[in-house]
């Protein structure tokens, strides 16, 4: 039925920093898969062929450095990948093992058919363990065994618990390490010896009375999260939780202990998700984190880059909450046999203040350094103004306990990436990275002292074998390649969706503009299938991130968006970066520099001749939800229907909802709003904060809250447009995680963003009678007087 379709919208934003790590897990959601039935050969592609597309887990499609992880003889490495099945809301990760002499005769040889791969192990389960990025994988962080006979891996089975197994790549025998039922975050294993962080059993139990349980309940302190989730939740002033830290050591399994204090050491949260566990070669030290004990004062005088956090605002007191994600932590030494630990750098790790190095732990093959990134330094008298910033990698002599700093940071203008020792212990490899080709670096110790030694070209870590890796771009989905390091021959070792080639795909390619401010713009710019130059499309825009050289399937992630199914019905996708420089920026002009620069993309995309300027949607995800909002405030007359997701807006109710007890949070809107909405500062709230400003809203807003804490996030704009009398749409995902994972909950995300956009930028209502109320909900949004028959878009027709 085709409407005279009205213009409203509305928009909200999201989580300040604490977007990426909620973890929620979504019960299955009834939901039409009719329509997206598989026919012939030559159709377009669908939600569905996204969801059941095979995705490389290991190594990670969505890391251009990643590596397939060889066996140390060097005989064998493995692959894992995943695929969705939307009829049973189950994930299939499979465990496959190649041999590298068969792989070399392949490479090098005259045979023409690459080798199959053994399947070793496969896991079929609904995903519910929380998934930090998008195409996660029921098998996660695999490793060798250094015998070179078994692989180690965590596994989530049917009850969303990840576990700790150890699998025989000849007698397929299977064996669970870890002891406990609770979920295993990491782990690390070396001659015999396991080490690996689960989350906290005992977790604030004591703290978190339920509402029910006696006649009155104390709430003074806690947070939403904690009062009404608080098996989520469980500490009052954290909603991340920390950890246990366990060890096989010598036959017995222990639980790791604080040096001075008999209670159970609780792994910060932080360092969960940052951190990967390091054992010594001989088993007998390991390299962890733990929460610092207080804030020293000449700790003032680092240099943060989050306008988020200051080591000056810090409280300095040991009476701090250790499971609280913005507490700073700082690596620890572990002596394994005393179970007691010291302190590696008395100093804190600095990505907690906005340095984006990488960060790990490794040992010198000998035992005797230890290699630590992005860590500040102790500020001594000398060179004061150099210790302010942090060491981006430090090495550390075990026996002498001297550090030195191989390299300081780089940032904002290059990130590190990875960093390792050699085969000899005095050579370090390092590897950066800015928005182009990776740099690596080799640095040697002479004197005690390591300085730069060259330019590497290759890593120096199997320089002298095949690699295997993942080769895509833009228009070509990943597959799995072969490389002879030396002479740089490659060959397709694998095509996991051979199915792709039969799929009407959209092309997309690198777009670029300028805004008034003179900033230049990266995007993806996707084309529907059989493109017609000179007609003008719908567009929709998508947000929050755009990888110049990853297959353009769904967008940045996979919750929402949906790139090639609008393509394919359609509408052209343009998938747009996260401003490069927003962290050197006020946090305040965040959201209306992305707003600017969405509006100088429309214009240019016009003016090209591309777009109907007057069917634009855009989605917002996330922190991107405020951008959004924020941008249907600004240029109303530019979007035709928008969705924001899972996000907060920076605004007056979630400040006052969600911030008490959560400094990041606070922090945050302060930082945006000018401080907090009391006084003189509340004239400025009222000028800044999207959220008073709904009434310039004209879109018709889809909005998709993920748990329950989402609808307190989402409910003032909801409820602003809701009683304007505008169209907004709101959909409950109850148990969901940030960043979808159950195809069920993926297919309601994306595929009704696909519904939305088609049927406001296309007037177009799919012939699938489950989607009737859907439809007829969304005609209602309108005024009724205008409500008509809608007809189907053009390219249908066919």
């Amino acid at each position: 039925m085709n409407r005279d379709r009205c213009r409203f919208a509305r928009g909200i934003s999201p989580l300040p920093k604490l977007e990426i790590l909620l973890v929620l897990f979504l019960a299955p959601v009834s939901a039409s898969f009719g329509s997206q039935t598989r026919t012939s050969s030559d159709r377009p592609f669908t939600v569905r062929d996204s969801i059941e597309m095979t995705t490389f887990s290991d190594p990670y499609m969505r890391s251009p450095e990643a590596k397939c992880k060889f066996s140390p003889d060097g005989k064998y490495f493995f692959v894992i990948t995943t695929k969705g099945n939307l009829e049973h809301n189950q994930l299939q990760s499979a465990l496959w093992l190649y041999s590298t002499e068969q792989v070399n005769v392949f490479l090098h040889g005259k045979n023409a058919v690459a080798p199959k791969p053994q399947l070793l192990w496969q896991d079929d389960a609904v995903p519910k363990a929380q998934q930090l990025d998008s195409y996660g994988s029921l098998i996660t962080k695999a490793q060798w065994n250094p015998d070179s006979r078994s692989i180690l891996f965590l596994a989530e089975t049917g009850d969303g618990i990840r576990r700790l197994y150890s699998l025989n790549i000849r007698s397929r025998k299977i064996l669970r390490l870890s002891t406990s039922n609770a979920e295993v975050e990491d782990f690390t294993e070396s001659a015999g010896t396991v080490a690996y962080a689960v989350r906290s059993t005992t977790d604030g139990a004591v703290n978190s009375p339920s509402l029910d349980t006696s006649v009155s309940t104390v709430l003074t302190g806690r947070t939403l999260f904690n009062i009404f989730d608080p098996d989520h939740f469980p500490r009052d002033g954290s909603i991340y939780p920390s950890g246990d830290l366990w060890t096989r050591f010598q036959g017995r399994h222990i639980l790791l202990n604080q040096t001075t204090e008999s209670s159970a050491w609780h792994y910060p949260a932080a360092a969960m998700s940052l951190l990967h566990l390091a054992l010594s070669p001989d088993g007998q030290r390991l390299i962890a984190a733990k929460p610092v004990s207080r804030i020293e004062e000449s700790w003032s005088h680092f240099a943060s880059r989050s306008s988020e956090f200051s080591f000056e605002n810090l409280p300095r007191t040991e009476a701090r909450e250790d499971r609280d994600f913005s507490w700073p932590w700082e690596y620890v030494y572990v002596d394994l046999k005393h179970n007691v630990s010291i302190p590696v750098v008395n100093a804190p790790n600095a990505w907690i203040a906005g340095y984006e190095d990488a960060v790990l732990a490794t040992w010198s093959p000998d035992s005797s350094q230890v290699l630590l990134t992005n860590t500040f330094l102790p500020i001594s008298n000398s060179d004061t103004m150099r210790q302010t910033i942090p060491c981006a990698v430090a090495v550390v002599t075990v026996a002498a306990q001297s550090i030195q700093c191989v390299a300081y940071t780089r940032a904002p203008q290059m990130r590190l990436t990875h960093a390792s020792f050699g085969n000899d212990p005095n050579q370090i490899e390092l590897s950066w990275t800015d928005t182009g080709t990776p740099v690596k670096e080799i640095y040697r110790v002479e004197s005690g002292h390591w300085s730069l030694a060259g330019t590497a070209t290759t890593s120096s870590v199997n320089s002298d074998s095949i690699t295997v890796s993942i080769h895509q771009d833009l228009n070509q989905p990943p597959g799995l390649w072969t490389t002879d390091s030396h002479t740089g021959v490659s060959k397709e070792l694998w095509n996991p969706n051979p199915q792709l080639a039969t799929l009407e795909l959209g092309h997309a390619s690198v777009f670029h503009w300028r805004d008034a401010s003179g900033y230049e713009w990266t995007a993806g710019l996707l084309k529907p299938h059989g493109y017609i130059p000179g007609r003008h499309y719908p567009l929709v825009i998508q947000t929050h991130g755009f990888e110049q050289h990853e297959f353009l399937v769904d967008g940045s992630y996979t919750t929402g968006f949906a790139a090639q199914s609008l393509a394919a019905a359609g509408i052209m996708v343009l998938q747009m970066e996260d401003r490069r420089d927003r962290h050197l920026k006020p946090v305040s002009e965040e959201a209306t520099s992305f707003a600017n620069g969405c509006a100088a993309a429309i214009r240019q995309l016009i003016t090209d001749g591309l777009i109907d300027p007057s069917e634009v949607g855009i989605i917002g995800f996330s922190r991107a939800s405020w951008y959004v909002e924020t941008a249907l405030e600004m240029y109303p007359k530019l979007f035709k229907a928008a969705t924001i997701i899972d996000g907060i807006d920076q605004g007056y109710a979630s400040y006052i909802l969600l911030c008490p007890g959560l400094p990041s949070c606070k922090n945050d809107h302060l930082a945006v709003n000018g401080g907090p909405p009391l006084g003189k500062e509340l004239f400025h709230w009222l000028a800044v904060a999207p959220s008073f400003h709904l009434n310039k809203i004209q879109a018709p807003l889809r909005i998709e809250a993920i748990r329950w804490f989402s609808i307190l996030q989402e409910w003032e704009i909801y409820s602003s447009l809701y009683q304007q009398r505008k169209p907004v749409d709101l959909i409950y995902i109850p148990d969901g995680q940030h960043i979808l994972q159950q195809p069920q909950q993926r297919f309601v995300s994306q595929q009704g963003n696909v519904d939305w956009f088609r049927f406001w930028l296309q007037g177009y209502e799919a012939p699938d009678p489950a989607k009737k109320d859907e439809y007829q909900r969304w005609e209602q949004l309108t005024d009724p007087i205008r409500v008509g028959i809608a007809k189907p878009a053009p390219h249908e027709t066919k």
